[in-house]
């Protein structure tokens, strides 16, 4: 095969051996080398449809659709019968934002290749790609009539019906293809995707096993059984699922990253960090062993070493921007360096990749963070006008207009993001909750009617219309919108977590919509006297539930966790510094969260402390906001300090999403301890050994109270807080801590 660095003096005259120079050069993974040679030859032979073909090619992989439109045309001039041609070019005028053009392209051919389904599949796709999601349906609908043998036409009918928001007609149109394909997987591969989708990772893992047996050899199915099993926290089985395809699939990084991923899922990080590190030693031009063991180091409170680890790593790839973002975000995790260091990373970040808009954009966060608004507004505009063509950074613009209250101008630059960038769900979703944050209801609601004809099936613009309810008062009819959210979407996992934030804004307004009497009710006094002599270390999972049940009770106790979402690490090491920094400026953050309200949430940086403040953000200036937001901190943290040395009381942690580990618990225990005789509570979901309600004591100062049922589900879908249930297990909490005595030492 003839060396690619040949003169073409030395390649001559025969084009073979200007394809074989080229095919060698990608071989080899010399991409630059190849195009270089072939476009030279589309020069010296330009009527060779090889040539054409491969500097297509070539220019794809590359990304650089100009120049793969050029060599698609000029091969369709020497060999227009060839239809995979069409279906070349009319992918390289879509991925430059021609989709009329590339519809023409393949409409233009629909005669000469009526027989070609691959033709009428790319046409679907076409639409599918730009989210046009009701005339891709057509297409697909077309497509399967012409050919109803092929499988491709019910998949791509039964996606858009989901998209379409007919989630039901898509499973039906799945079994039907089942039962129609016997023996094909992609069938089963679509329902996992599904369920996927959904959350339903029981379906999911019935339909992966179902793959497997017709086809074991895409290592991806294997992770999707894994996937399926870890999410109902099967973690042995997926282990297992894994272990026994690790010599077939070694050398794969999307396998080995899920063998990572469920000794993350189960608290393992140890373990995870070491399957990272596998990742890293034998993909070392990948960030991603990187990343996952950066992320573990982390977890474990090792996040300096961690630093290290991406310092290196950018040594050895200077221009990968991903390993810079991450080394961005790692600062605001290493104790005081807080938001001065962020800034200072993102400048650095910047400056060693200028060319990546999302640099820019870090930068613009970082500004924020350190309270430097103007410029903020400065960055974003300069960004702006360097890459005119940036999604990101058009959206980020409109959000910081947004945040100092200059609506008009936030809502111009969408008009910019119009020019740039076809309708997505997405786009409309923000500018709608723009126009809801600035009380503009009536422009809100025409926007949404446009909107959903275009995406009747997007669930996220459903949502953004009962956000306008709340908003503007309407609870009685946000109610019934959110039922009807629920009922068409509620099984899907994309709207649990907005669903299950309403709810949370609902409950706090005296409302419950899932059930059906209002959530104010007046319990016996006796349960409130108990729950009286409980306090909330806060939670994963509906973190808040405690709190609202004490509510529900008629109870308004202060407390710094009572409506937080905190992990157990950022749990422990709060505990075990006094909440050292809490409440202080440069470790305390502002988010929006977006919607009607755009309500501020502080979050702490050290420990990972996320707290509603029902106040929404162009109510209050963010400096005003973080000033109080601080003063508010720092006075709950003295409280929970004089609480926890007093140990009067029962601390609550309720965890939805997994089960702790025998040496969290005991940690979080310990931590306790240090300040005097306080009791922990840990909530956790029942299991075959402890059944609702059993409250037993592993520990001196520790109690674990088992749950048939809580506020939301470990997936995240939303279920009726079972006030009775908590009145209950507090009560026999109360009873073992008071009977069953393991000798605590008084303080």
């Amino acid at each position: 095969m003839p060396p690619v660095d040949r003169t073409d003096t030395d390649l001559g005259p025969d084009v073979e051996n200007w394809l074989h120079s080229a095919r060698d050069a990608r071989e080899r993974g010399q991409m630059a080398e190849a195009r270089a040679v072939l476009e030279r030859a589309a020069q010296r032979f330009p009527a060779s449809p090889a040539v054409l073909h491969d500097a297509a090619r070539a220019a794809e992989a590359m990304r650089d659709w100009p120049d793969a439109e050029r060599h698609w045309r000029g091969f369709l001039a020497v060999a227009p019968h060839m239809w995979w041609a069409h279906t070349g070019l009319a992918n390289a005028l879509r991925e430059q934002d021609q989709p009329e053009a590339a519809d023409a392209v393949l409409a233009g051919q629909f005669v000469r290749f009526a027989g070609e389904p691959w033709l009428f599949f790319e046409y679907a796709r076409l639409a599918e790609r730009g989210e046009n999601w009701a005339e891709a349906a057509r297409r697909w609908e077309d497509a399967t009539a012409r050919f109803p043998a092929l499988w491709e036409g019910h998949g791509g009918q039964a996606r858009m019906l989901r998209q379409l928001g007919n989630i039901a007609g898509a499973r039906q149109l799945l079994r039907e293809a089942v039962a129609a394909f016997p023996d094909m997987a992609q069938p089963h591969h679509d329902i996992a995707r599904l369920a996927e989708a959904d959350g339903d990772w029981t379906a999911a893992e019935q339909a992966w096993r179902a793959y497997l047996v017709r086809d074991e050899a895409p290592f991806w199915a294997h992770t999707g059984l894994a996937l399926a099993l870890r999410r109902q926290q099967r973690f042995a089985a997926a282990d297992s699922v894994l272990e026994g395809q690790r010599e077939r699939f070694g050398q794969e990084p999307g396998f080995l990253l899920e063998y990572a991923a469920v000794a993350d899922d189960r608290g393992d990080w140890a373990t995870a960090a070491d399957r990272y590190r596998i990742v890293l030693d034998r993909f070392p031009d990948q960030p991603f062993g990187t990343l996952g063991l950066v992320y573990m180091l982390a977890r474990m409170g090792r996040r300096t070493e961690g630093d290290d680890v991406l310092r290196q790593a950018i040594a050895a790839h200077p221009n990968d921007w991903r390993l810079w973002r991450a080394f961005v975000r790692n600062i605001a995790e290493i104790g005081a360096a807080g938001v001065h260091g962020f800034l200072e990373r993102a400048q650095r970040a910047l400056t060693a990749v200028p060319d990546e808009p999302e640099s820019h954009g870090y930068l613009a966060d970082a500004l924020a963070a350190n309270l430097l608004f103007d410029r903020v507004e400065e960055c974003l505009a300069s960004a702006c006008a360097r890459f005119p063509g940036s999604a990101d950074l058009l959206r980020r613009h409109a959000s910081n207009l947004a945040q100092q209250g200059q609506w008009d101008r936030a809502l111009a630059v969408y008009d910019d993001l119009d020019r740039v960038h076809p309708p997505n769900e997405a786009i409309e979703r923000e500018r709608v909750a723009m126009l809801l944050a600035a009380g503009r209801w009536d422009e809100a609601d025409a926007r949404l009617a446009v909107a959903l004809e275009r995406f009747p099936g997007a669930a996220e613009l459903h949502v953004a219309r009962l956000d306008g309810m709340i908003g503007s008062g309407q609870l009685d009819r946000a109610v019934e919108q959110w039922r009807a959210i629920e009922v068409r979407f509620g099984s899907s996992a994309s709207v649990g977590g907005p669903l299950f934030e309403r709810r949370t804004r609902l409950l706090g307004l005296g409302y419950d919509p899932v059930e059906t009497t209002p959530s104010v009710a007046q319990p016996a006094m006796q349960a409130a006297a108990v729950a009286a002599g409980f306090e909330s270390l806060g939670g994963l999972g509906l973190g808040c539930e405690f709190g609202l049940f004490q509510r529900w009770l008629g109870l308004e106790p202060l407390g710094l966790l009572r409506w937080a979402d905190i992990d157990v690490d950022g749990l422990a090491s709060a505990l075990e510094t006094g909440f050292e920094g809490v409440g202080e400026p440069d470790q305390t953050d502002l988010e929006t969260t977006g919607g009607t309200l755009d309500e501020y949430v502080s979050v702490d940086r050290r420990f990972g402390i996320r707290l509603h403040t029902y106040v929404p953000a162009g109510q209050v200036s963010a400096e005003r906001m973080l000033a109080q937001t601080c003063r508010r901190l720092s006075f709950l943290r003295r409280k929970l300090l004089d609480d926890l040395r007093r140990a009067e009381k029962i601390f609550v942690y309720k965890h939805a999403r997994r089960v702790l580990t025998s040496q969290e618990l005991e940690r979080i225990g310990r931590a306790i301890r240090v300040y005097g005789d306080g009791m922990l509570l840990y909530v956790r979901w029942q299991n075959e050994q402890h059944r609702f309600p059993a409250v037993n004591r592993p520990a001196p100062n520790v109690l674990v109270g088992y749950m048939d049922t809580m506020g939301v589900t470990p997936d995240g879908n939303p279920l009726p807080i079972p006030y009775q249930s908590w009145t209950t297990l507090i009560t026999q909490a109360r009873v073992v801590a008071a009977t069953q005595k393991f000798g605590l030492s008084s303080r």
